[in-house]
């Protein structure tokens, strides 16, 4: 019965869930993206 009851709260978390992630994911991206450009920009010079 738990099996099947957490499945259930899980889809009705999952929203905020999946937000919370893009936004992290976007946040990750953008750092990661900056750290690259300052990189080559160092190698670059």
């Amino acid at each position: 019965m738990a099996l099947a009851e957490d499945p259930r709260d899980h889809i009705r978390r999952r929203p905020l869930g999946q937000s919370a992630l893009c936004l992290g994911t976007v946040l990750a991206g953008l750092v990661v993206i900056a750290l690259v450009l300052n990189i080559v920009a160092g190698l670059l010079m």
